[in-house]
């Protein structure tokens, strides 16, 4: 069996989804084996070879912040060639009542005023999203904003109601690395540069709260 392996460690985001990207549309292999040393890393590329087809796919945690994510590309696996980024990173309709803006939410607070005031605005703004007809297809959250998907955050129960009525919750999984939250995560899933660029370039729009 022929295998090929990608060795990601100490790639900045997203640069271990890319090679990974990469091997499967220009590589000749039955078996890839990606070693990142990451959590964030190690989910993103999961989560990009289930949605690529490939087969068998496993993680073996070899210690010392060092994952192996292995996968076997079979006759019927189907390989990201051709593919709009959005066909390969998740980013199509999902079910349920969501189907609004893709909302990138860059801090825990809005505006640059006061910050008690910019907290009480951000949940509101949270919580008001559980109430209106159509929701957002996805919450963005980067920099200061990865804190409202935490545990602790006052907004964590608005944002679990929102992800269980279709609307995709996503975190950038360097912005929970460099805040020490990569374990706090409460809700939705951690996602990658490469991702978020294709959600926030997709034609059905967005929305940017700072």
């Amino acid at each position: 069996m022929k295998k090929f392996t990608i060795d990601a460690r100490t790639l900045p985001c997203p640069q271990p989804l890319l090679r990974t990207k990469e091997a499967l549309e220009k590589e000749n292999f039955q078996e890839l084996e990606v070693l990142v040393d990451n959590k964030a890393a190690r989910e993103n590329v999961t989560r990009f070879l289930k949605k690529s087809g490939l087969s068998s796919l496993s993680v073996e945690d070899s210690g010392e912040s060092l994952w192996t994510v292995r996968a076997l590309r079979s006759s019927e696996s189907q390989v990201a060639t051709g593919q709009e980024p959005s066909e390969v990173t998740g980013s199509a309709p999902f079910a349920g009542e969501a189907g609004g803006k893709r909302i990138l939410i860059l801090s825990d607070c809005i505006g640059n005023g006061d910050e008690k005031l910019g907290a009480l605005l951000m949940k509101g703004f949270l919580y008001t999203l559980t109430q209106v007809e159509t929701l957002p297809e996805c919450l963005i959250f980067m920099n200061t904003g990865v804190k409202l998907s935490c545990e602790g955050s006052e907004s964590l129960e608005d944002l679990k109601t929102l992800e269980s009525r279709g609307c995709r919750i996503i975190s950038c999984g360097t912005c929970l690395d460099f805040y020490g939250l990569t374990e706090k995560k409460g809700v939705g899933e951690i996602s990658n540069m490469y991702e978020i660029a294709s959600l926030m370039t997709a034609p059905s729009g967005s929305l940017t709260i700072s």
